[in-house]
C-alpha cells in the first residue's frame, strides 16, 4: 500500500491501485472494494504541494492523541461522572494543541503560498472581505464608511460606572 499513496500524482496513484486491484482482489475483495468505492476521497491529498501531503494521509498525530488519553485515563480507576473522562479528553487535547503550535513542519514554509491560495479560493480572501464589511453603499452606488457608535461612559445615582 505504500506505493501506491507515496505516488507523485494523482494518474500515478489510480495506476498503482490498478495493479494492486487485479493482484489481490481475489484474496482481499473487500479492501480493495472499499478503496475503489472511495478513491475520490483516497485521493484529495494531491490537491495539496507535495512537501506536506505526508502530514495529510499519515494518522500518527491521531494516534499519538489516543496512546496520550489512554495513559491519562488508565491511572484512574473510576471516573465518578461521564463529565469527568470527558474533562481528560479535553484536557489532553489543549495540552497537545499547546505542544504542536509551536512545531515547524518540516516542507511547509516552502509549500506556504501554495496553502495560502487554496484557502484563499476556498474561504475568499480576508483583507477583502474586511473591506466589504467597513464600506457599503449609499443610494448612487458610492461607498461610505459605516457609522460607529460611541459607548458613553456615563454613571447613576449612586457614582457607579454603567459602561
Amino acid at each position: 500500500l505504500r506505493h501506491i499513496i507515496h505516488q507523485d500524482t494523482k494518474e500515478a496513484f489510480i495506476d498503482a491501485f490498478n495493479v494492486f486491484q487485479t493482484k489481490w482482489k481475489n484474496i482481499y475483495p473487500y479492501i480493495v472494494r472499499s478503496w475503489k468505492n472511495n478513491l475520490g476521497t483516497l485521493t484529495t491529498f494531491f490537491n495539496y504541494p507535495k512537501e506536506i501531503r505526508r502530514y495529510i494521509y499519515t494518522t500518527n498525530t491521531v494516534e499519538r492523541f489516543i496512546k496520550e488519553v489512554k495513559r491519562r485515563t488508565k491511572v484512574i480507576e473510576v471516573f465518578p461522572q461521564v463529565n469527568s473522562a470527558e474533562k481528560i479528553v479535553y484536557l489532553v487535547s489543549i495540552d497537545m494543541n499547546e505542544k504542536y503550535a509551536s512545531r515547524k513542519l518540516r516542507g511547509f514554509q516552502n509549500a506556504r503560498d501554495a496553502v495560502i491560495k487554496i484557502r484563499e479560493e476556498r474561504y475568499g480572501n480576508k483583507k477583502e472581505k474586511k473591506l466589504n464589511k467597513t464600506n457599503k453603499l449609499n443610494k448612487n452606488n458610492e461607498e461610505r464608511p459605516l457609522k460607529t457608535h460611541k459607548i458613553l461612559n456615563t454613571t447613576d445615582k449612586a457614582g457607579a460606572s454603567t459602561l
